[in-house]
């Protein structure tokens, strides 16, 4: 019926294209959708990919950083006994000057205290809140 009243040929309403030319177009636009989609999901897989890259880095650096902070304290751990050995041995000295005995504190046996006080320093120096030095000079006042 529209055919009659248009007088157009078959396939055109009227319209300034024809029916194969919206064909094509419907073609050309599900083939850039579909274009479009597949870019959009390899972006997808490759920001997942980028998390997953950070929360490994997270944990790779959190790893790094405790042994970094074991390595640490080990060393503090050693330099407080080197100079808590020296200490001892001036004090030693010194008492066989004197003509006494070694001081009360070496050897009354509080070790198990003397243990958890330079524990406590050394985490101190490991959070930062003293320095090395400090540490040290309460180590010899504790001694």
């Amino acid at each position: 019926m529209l055919r009659q009243d248009t007088g157009l040929p078959d396939g055109d309403f009227g319209l300034p294209f024809t029916t194969e030319e919206i064909g094509e177009g419907v073609e050309q636009m599900v083939g850039a959708l579909e274009s479009g989609l597949r870019h959009l999901g390899e972006e997808v897989s490759g920001s997942l990919r980028i998390e997953e890259d950070i929360r490994d880095l997270g944990g790779r650096i959190r790893e790094r950083v405790q042994r970094d902070v074991d390595r640490f304290m080990k060393r503090q751990g050693r330099r407080v006994k080197r100079a808590a050995r020296k200490s001892a041995q001036t004090e030693t000295r010194r008492a066989a000057k004197a003509g006494g005995t070694a001081t009360a504190s070496a050897t009354d046996g509080k070790t198990g205290e003397s243990d958890d006080d330079t524990r406590m320093i050394l985490r101190m120096v490991a959070d930062g809140k003293i320095s090395p030095e400090e540490a040290d000079r309460l180590l010899q006042a504790l001694r």
